[in-house]
């Protein structure tokens, strides 16, 4: 016994002198983004705006680069004429770098906070612990879409520790100054999310400016002097966003700050809807983004999946808020001078929160509204930390100090399994991406160009019609270097009445036009595709489809517009999904059977067919869809058959509800295009008697 408590005494103590070095704390802290996002990283891939990053790789001229975010960002297109050539467009190393910068970013972050209250590193610590796995913020996997913003989260916090290390080291002021100027430069003209924080350099000059002796009048004077080139560069901004960019912008501004616009016309009613979203938006960064990380619903101790997030999680919490108990203590004042810190923690910390959300609403967006809304949430998180750690710290400032890391650990730990389940789920989608992909070239190996494909529903979670758009592009024109597109995909319920697809009728034009890419096609040059993840493999559609069980109204007024034929069937034009991207050829389970089967049914292989039948149920594989035999049972009764024919016309209508009048059409387009034979008419007298198919 006395050797285990050595042992611990031991253990502890190693703790206490590690923790006491930053660099530790650093590594503890990428830990925790590690456990939270990457303990799979490999199993990740790219997901609605990546697709855009991926895409632009293709173009060959920076000016290219330029053109494409013209409509928005164009002066950000910087971040990705560095990083594209060096990172390519495999998946891992995009999600490395958006890590590795969010780590940075916070870092940079520490190292503000630390140069403001000295003192008071245990609850610094903790805004850095927050931020990292902060719940209001899902996207983190979207690696390569927001590396734009990483990018400039990083450059803001780096330009706001250099200012603060240059006035706290003033030998080496001409130094960091320069650097904290160029990193605020670049920053604001990357994108403007994290603009509004800019506040935050005032009141941050004045914190480590005030003395007890100077008057008021003179600490602003001070602050003004080195507040003011930060200044210049926000006009500098301001001036280019509002007044020369509008000129040479293509389009309507999609960005342009509306509500403030309205305040001329309706000041009442624009200002209490201001009011209204930053309230509402307030009190879910406080209070409703940390309270949906334990929502019952959540709960499912029959999935794996749930445990280990919480394990992970809340072990990892525990091991650190005691380490940081063991080495920082907590209720450390202020060397010398009053205890300050609550105050300014406190309207640091309301400032950033409001700062950082002030883009956001002048938008007349919200963070609470819309479904990758919770990304404006990026700069507002950061004063959202550091003023729950501040509110936590007073509230508990009279009780037993480990109450508040029981309760910082809790937050901690139930943010990082949230992050876990919802990295999770990205994994799936990547997933259900790949499988997706490859069933849909499986059945369509090569498309003619000028193919629009349409889909009955969206077929993936954590994408859009605009992704798959360019996914297709880069499956089926891997040789395309221009902004001008062979091919397009097209969300069909959702697009119907708009310029991208007028109507459900021929020979209409289909065009779809985004920054500087463009598609011009046909309906008659389109493919009507139906996929449900899960309930069955990438269907192509055609008109016989009238009479296939669950064929929606919706989708029956779309089958005239589909055309198979413009399907490329010569093993010669034959293309892959780009290995780089999406992996080696997954194994073929039963929807890669089905879609060949589907491919030489339009080919009229039909002893590919047979062969392909003999493969699957050698590898043991089956349908749970009678719709999925149809292709069999023709192949089967034009090679003559019909018994395997029958029966598996049997199967089908066993499999599946309703499948009688399908069926009937099936068989009757079968005695059109095979010879009779005594055998045959047989088989079909049996199947018109059993399914009544000449009495419909």
């Amino acid at each position: 016994m006395n050797d285990l408590r050595k042992s611990f005494n031991q253990a502890v103590a190693w703790v206490q002198e590690a923790f006491k070095h930053d660099w530790v704390f650093f590594g503890a802290l990428l830990l925790v983004m590690a456990a939270a996002y990457a303990l799979k990283i490999t199993g990740l891939g790219f997901y609605w705006d990546d697709w855009e990053t991926v895409f632009i790789s293709r173009l060959l001229h920076p000016i290219d680069y330029w053109n494409y975010w013209l409509s928005n960002r164009p002066t950000g297109a910087w971040v990705w004429m560095l990083t594209v050539p060096v990172l390519g467009v495999s998946p891992l190393p995009w999600h490395i770098l958006s890590l590795l910068l969010r780590w940075a970013g916070t870092l940079a972050l520490y190292w503000t906070l630390k140069g403001l209250w000295p003192a008071r590193t245990w609850q610094i610590r903790w805004m850095a612990l927050l931020l990292v796995v902060f719940p209001g913020f899902l996207q983190q996997s979207q690696s390569a879409g927001y590396l734009i913003h990483f990018a400039s989260f990083c450059l803001f916090t780096l330009s706001l520790g250099a200012m603060v290390a240059s006035l706290r080291r003033p030998n080496r002021f001409w130094l960091l100054t320069p650097l904290a100027l160029l990193a605020c430069l670049v920053h604001v003209f990357t994108i403007e999310y994290f603009i509004g924080l800019e506040l935050l350099r005032p009141v941050i000059l004045w914190f480590l400016l005030q003395g007890k002796s100077e008057s008021i009048r003179r600490t602003a004077i001070r602050v003004l002097k080195l507040w003011a080139p930060y200044l210049v560069i926000l006009f500098i901004f301001l001036a280019w966003r509002f007044i020369y960019f509008p000129k040479i912008m293509p389009g309507p501004d999609p960005n342009s700050p509306k509500l403030l616009l309205n305040l001329a016309h309706s000041p009442f009613s624009t200002m209490l809807t201001f009011a209204q979203a930053i309230l509402q938006d307030s009190v879910y960064l406080v209070v409703f983004a940390w309270a949906n990380t334990v929502q019952a619903s959540s709960i499912n101790l029959s999935l794996f999946s749930t445990l280990y997030s919480w394990a992970i999680g809340l072990g990892l919490a525990s091991l650190l808020a005691w380490a940081l108990i063991k080495t920082d203590g907590i209720d450390l004042p202020e060397t010398g001078q009053p205890d300050s810190f609550t105050g300014q923690a406190a309207l640091l910390g309301l400032l950033g929160m409001l700062g950082g959300g002030l883009p956001v609403w002048a938008l007349g967006s919200q963070i609470i509204v819309g479904k990758w809304a919770d990304r404006y949430a990026m700069a507002p998180m950061i004063g959202t930390v550091i003023l729950v750690v501040c509110g936590l710290d007073w509230l508990a400032r009279t009780g037993k100090p480990a109450r508040k890391s029981i309760f910082l650990a809790l937050l901690l730990g139930f943010s990082t399994a949230a992050q876990i389940r919802v990295t999770t789920a990205y994994r799936r989608d990547w997933q259900i991406q790949q499988d997706f992909f490859w069933q849909l070239n499986w059945r369509m190996p090569a498309l003619k160009p000028g193919a629009a494909v349409l889909g009955t529903q969206m077929p993936l979670n954590y994408s859009s019609d605009y992704a798959i758009g360019l996914v297709l592009n880069l499956i089926y024109a891997p040789n395309l270097h221009s902004t001008n597109l062979p091919y397009w995909f097209i969300d069909a319920p959702r697009s119907h009445g708009s310029s991208h697809l007028p109507d459900f009728k021929e020979n209409l034009p289909v065009r779809y036009a985004f920054r500087s890419l463009l598609f011009q096609g046909n309906t008659s040059q389109a493919v009507v595709i139906d996929y449900n993840s899960g309930q069955g493999c990438v269907y192509v559609m055609s008109p016989e489809d009238a009479l296939r069980p669950g064929t929606s109204d919706m989708q029956a007024s779309l089958l005239e517009i589909s055309h198979p034929d413009q399907i490329e069937t010569d093993p010669a034009k034959a293309v892959s999904p780009p290995v780089i991207i999406f992996g080696v050829e997954p194994f073929h389970g039963w929807c890669y059977y089905y879609e060949k089967a589907d491919l030489a049914r339009q080919m009229g292989d039909w002893q590919q067919i047979a062969a392909l039948d003999q493969s699957a149920g050698q590898a043991g594989y089956t349908t749970k869809l009678g719709v999925e035999l149809i292709p069999f049972i023709e192949g089967y009764a034009h090679l003559g058959q019909w018994q395997k024919a029958y029966q598996y016309t049997l199967e089908a209508n066993e499999k599946t509800g309703g499948m009688q009048p399908f069926l009937c059409q099936t068989w009757d387009r079968i005695t059109k295009g095979t010879s009779t034979s005594p055998e045959r008419e047989k088989v079909w007298s049996t199947i018109d008697q059993k399914f009544n198919c000449s009495g419909r």
